[in-house]
């Protein structure tokens, strides 16, 4: 149902067994009509119109959920999402750390995407996503904050110990070994670890 021109979500309820809905590139303003949809696994809301977060915290099987290009200023509305673990936020209007404070109800998230919102308070970066232990890969390019916070790079490897892929680039062990002594002591404890 992408590219559709649908400027509504509904009918969809005699699809009850569905696995995955495509709804990118539409008009869609609201997420709504999803109601009896709780098989759902994947959702994909891409380049639309969207500007909140509703309706979904029922689907309690979503695995993945697309809302990137959208109008969102906020993360909230998905608590109930257990099994969460792909979420592409990018291009929308986040400002604020404190805008994404939601994702930390997401026990099951391990991919993030964020790149080109406007997140620009570096002060709290480091604090809130360490508090996401469950990522494996997190994409924040395109951001404010990446360009002001201070190694940016080695705070964010040294607190997100599962992490994987940062941005464009991969994370390895040994990346976590020397950031996890920078952390620690700094670059003459970074520079013994090496």
């Amino acid at each position: 149902m992408h590219y559709k021109g649908l400027h509504k979500i509904e009918k969809l309820d005699a699809y009850k067994n569905i696995r995955a809905l495509w709804l990118e590139c539409n008009g869609i303003t609201r997420i709504e009509g999803l109601e009896k949809l709780v098989k759902l696994r994947a959702v994909y809301l891409q380049m639309n119109g969207i500007a909140e977060i509703e309706n979904v915290n029922h689907l309690t099987n979503l695995v993945s959920l697309n809302l990137s290009d959208n109008r969102l200023k906020k993360v909230e509305g998905l608590e109930g999402l257990i099994h969460l673990q792909n979420l592409d936020l990018s291009g929308n209007s986040l400002a604020t750390i404190d805008d994404c404070g939601d994702l930390t109800k997401l026990p099951s998230l391990s991919h993030l995407s964020l790149q080109k919102n406007n997140i620009g308070d570096h002060e709290h970066l480091f604090t809130f996503f360490g508090e996401i232990q469950t990522l494996h890969a997190l994409f924040l390019l395109g951001n404010p904050c990446c360009a002001q916070a201070s190694h940016y790079r080695k705070n964010l490897v040294a607190r997100l110990k599962a992490l994987s892929n940062l941005d464009d680039r991969p994370v390895f062990e040994v990346d976590h070994k020397f950031a996890e002594a920078w952390l620690a002591g700094g670059a003459e404890a970074e520079a013994k670890a090496r």
